[in-house]
């Protein structure tokens, strides 16, 4: 699957928003935090009003639907073949709990993407995108990143809360 990726990246990536960060190339989880910081310390320098927001999603892989999961990376125009593999690899995988080293019957679930499927990430860099480009419309001047999942919001504390609230209703 890495192979795949790798191209569906190359076609995707003018698509993503340009501050997403974490298993991209050319980009370090790092970078979400220099502007963060750099920002912060002219803020304290002039005093100004000021505020940052760290968001992570929680359960974010284990809450996706595969349905819209799937029809987001349709929209980003993936190839068939790989939404097809995609929702079926997610829809038809069978799962067991496993308790003191047995484990239990199979099941299926409506929902979960794989943890570590490549696939998966493709699919967060996408929704966080869409999230972020819907905030950049709505407050400009708001400053985002993301490492995946993990998303900073920063800037002028009346701005920073109407991203949050706009997240919010989102997430």
């Amino acid at each position: 699957a890495g192979a795949w990726v790798a191209n569906i990246l190359l076609h995707i990536r003018p698509y993503l928003h340009p501050n997403m960060v974490g298993g991209l190339s050319g980009h370090e989880c790092m970078e979400t935090a220099w502007d963060v910081q750099a920002d912060l310390a002219h803020a304290v320098f002039a005093a100004a009003d000021h505020a940052v927001l760290f968001l992570d999603y929680y359960k974010f892989f284990d809450s996706f639907d595969h349905v819209f999961a799937t029809q987001l990376l349709q929209q980003f125009r993936l190839p068939n073949a790989a939404t097809a593999l995609f929702y079926d690899l997610n829809s038809n995988a069978q799962r067991y709990f496993k308790l003191s080293g047995t484990f239990g019957q199979p099941f299926t679930t409506a929902n979960a993407l794989g943890q570590g499927d490549p696939f998966s990430l493709i699919a967060a860099f996408c929704y966080v995108s869409v999230q972020f480009y819907n905030v950049q419309a709505t407050v400009p001047h708001v400053g985002i990143s993301a490492a995946v999942d993990d998303r900073t919001m920063y800037g002028v504390t009346r701005d920073v809360l109407v991203a949050m609230n706009l997240v919010a209703r989102i997430d």
